[in-house]
């Protein structure tokens, strides 16, 4: 799910992004177990180049994303930069479709004993996206 707002200036767009991520992605950490990512909330900058119905673009940004079966190490928030590259598709004059690669640079801080735990890792996402502009 995403929302945004999108200015053009002759050619070029800029505009900024929230979006919501519905994940099922498994980590494996250095000492055998499982963090488990269930959902990312990103909010992005984008700016791209219209070339009629075609629209190159790069993004960057913040993530924050929830872990889950985390276990004894006691993980539950992440956060980080998201950043990437995309393209979307102008099917009408409302309606467009798009390809977006992304990767998250994630951090995180959890454990349950006397010491903590740092959680690092990137993720790569492709997605397909559909949207109705307004």
């Amino acid at each position: 799910m995403f929302a945004g707002y999108n200015f053009q200036s002759g050619n070029w767009v800029y505009g900024g992004e929230l979006a919501y991520t519905k994940a099922d992605l498994s980590l494996e950490t250095y000492v055998g177990g499982t963090a488990e990512f269930t959902d990312f909330f990103d909010i992005k900058a984008r700016l791209g180049y219209s070339f009629d119905r075609f629209m190159p673009y790069g993004t960057i940004g913040y993530m924050n994303g929830n872990l889950d079966n985390t276990g004894v190490f006691g993980f539950s928030d992440i956060e980080g930069q998201v950043y990437g590259v995309g393209v979307e598709y102008k099917i009408s004059d409302r309606v467009f479709a798009g390809l977006e690669y992304l990767r998250r640079d994630i951090d995180g801080k959890g454990g349950t004993g006397p010491l903590p735990i740092n959680l690092e890792s990137d993720i790569d996402t492709l997605s397909l996206h559909v949207g109705m502009r307004f």
